[in-house]
């Protein structure tokens, strides 16, 4: 994790001013730095995003008097959890206050962590999968709570365990609406956007849709992302790299196997919706689409119920 890591120390200070200037290097926090290979910069874009975060944390426990033990999404980063957004600030829990410089970019969790609540993994402490959803689902915003859930209920974490962690915290805060995003999570759900879409359905009060839907077809056996069989209606969530050179063909190539998988998913009587995530950049329309989709019969909410109110971009 930390090998491509640069500390300024280690170079005279004139060589680190030119490479920042000709951009061969990013600086990743005071006194580090990552060199720019394969277009890496300080930008918003998701891989480089992750990749940043991972070297601040290999830089702040090089730094560091002591190894810190990382934690909340720094540590759900480590385990390899999906997360809707990469945290802005590194992410570490310490029994006692920091002495000395305190770095801004990094936000200290002041607590006595049991020893069954730390472990190391790529040569840093940070906390237990466990300990880290809890973490998680009691301070994030309740979609990015539902995501790192999701990934981490996909990667074996027990959900009644998560649950009996909870209720030993008792009634502190953020506990009522973690329970009910464990609740709702699912490790079936397969990429940040399919758990944001589901995150929207549950906002708006949608009846709980059946994921990864088995469609038995002429060309064989598909899997819809969601859907409601009695219904008939399936929706698809198209992530982009599904259509670029990551989905192991041509973008046009995987857009005419979608076009054949979708006509036949439809010849077995099936709906299909396909949403991306320009989709879910407006919910509101989102949610009127899907129900010019649905019975008369089905009601739910244009606006999300109070407990789960988004941030003011994503209304």
């Amino acid at each position: 994790m930390s090998s491509g890591l640069l500390r300024a120390r280690d170079f005279p200070s004139d060589l680190v001013a030119r490479e920042v200037r000709a951009q061969r290097w990013v600086r990743v926090r005071r006194g580090a730095y990552l060199q720019s290979g394969d277009g890496l910069t300080a930008s918003v874009d998701p891989v480089d995003s992750h990749r940043l975060h991972l070297a601040r944390i290999a830089a702040v426990d090089r730094q560091a008097p002591a190894p810190p033990t990382f934690s909340h999404g720094s540590s759900a980063l480590l385990w390899g959890a999906s997360l809707w957004r990469v945290p802005q600030h590194v992410h570490v829990t310490q029994s006692s206050s920091a002495s000395g410089r305190r770095g801004r970019d990094v936000v200290r969790h002041k607590l006595d962590l049991p020893a069954d609540d730390v472990e190391r993994r790529s040569g840093v402490l940070l906390t237990s999968r466990l300990r880290t959803l809890v973490d998680c689902i009691t301070t994030m915003p309740p979609l990015s709570a539902l995501v790192v859930a999701d990934s981490l209920l996909a990667q074996g974490l027990d959900r009644e365990s998560v649950a009996v962690a909870l209720d030993e915290r008792g009634s502190r805060r953020g506990g009522r609406r973690a329970r009910m995003v464990l609740a709702e999570a699912d490790g079936a759900s397969e990429s940040p956007g399919e758990s944001a879409l589901r995150f929207f359905l549950w906002a708006h009060g949608f009846p709980r849709p059946e994921l990864q839907v088995r469609v038995v077809t002429r060309l064989g056996t598909f899997w819809a992302d969601m859907g409601w069989r009695r219904w008939n209606l399936l929706i698809e969530y198209d992530g982009l790299v599904k259509y670029g050179t990551l989905s192991g063909g041509s973008a046009s190539d995987v857009v005419v196997q979608e076009k054949r998988r979708q006509e036949a998913i439809e010849d077995e009587g099936f709906r299909v919706l396909r949403v991306t995530k320009y989709d879910l950049e407006r919910p509101r329309q989102l949610v009127e689409r899907i129900l010019r989709y649905l019975p008369a019969s089905v009601s739910v909410n244009l606006s999300p119920v109070p407990e789960l109110l988004l941030p003011a971009s994503w209304r």
